[in-house]
């Protein structure tokens, strides 16, 4: 360009937010370094906000469901149960409730594994000790370090996990036992 033989027009400036060029796209494609996102590669790119979807281009991308998901019922002795997120973060909007009556029992005694945690204040563990499943007392509302152990004496403990609608933490796995009348 600039007086010299070439045409400006098909010259890929990469950066000037017109297409030209060899450019497959605005600024993208072609020799450009930055490929062109197309919504269905696989990959995050360009304004895409999630993997092909979101930005200017794509569809919206659509809230991922959560790990875990309304109410569970624990009737063994003992056993472990967590979030459901493993070793990722648990997603926001969960609200998930595991109610442990294991037939018999006069006590469950939960505990919190080490790593236990929550976004804090924004996320909540909820205990409650239960006379029945109508009738509950609140044992503890628990965000951020999640530790200790807590029980009911009545044999019926439940457990409720709230995320908010952003944040998130690495979550909890809770154990938990039971006391039988001899």
């Amino acid at each position: 360009c600039g007086g010299g033989t070439r045409d400006c027009a098909s010259t890929p400036s990469c950066s000037d937010g017109q297409q030209n060029g060899n450019e497959t796209g605005v600024d993208c494609g072609g020799s450009c370094v930055n490929d062109c996102p197309t919504c269905n590669d696989g990959q995050q790119n360009g304004d895409e906000t999630g993997v092909d979807c979101g930005g200017s281009s794509c569809t919206s991308c659509s809230q991922p469901a959560p790990f875990c998901s309304g109410t569970t019922q624990l009737t063994a002795a003992s056993g472990t149960f967590s979030d459901g997120s493993g070793p990722v973060n648990y997603l926001a909007n969960s609200d998930c409730t595991w109610v442990i009556a294991p037939p018999g029992a006069t006590e469950v005694t939960i505990e919190f594994a080490s790593g236990s945690k929550t976004e804090s204040g924004w996320d909540f563990v909820k205990l409650y000790a239960c006379a029945s499943s109508a009738s509950c007392g609140a044992l503890g509302e628990l965000s951020g370090v999640l530790s200790g152990s807590y029980s009911s004496s009545s044999g019926v403990l439940m457990v409720v996990f709230t995320s908010d609608d952003s944040g998130s933490a690495s979550g909890f796995e809770i154990s938990w036992t039971s006391t039988f009348a001899s």
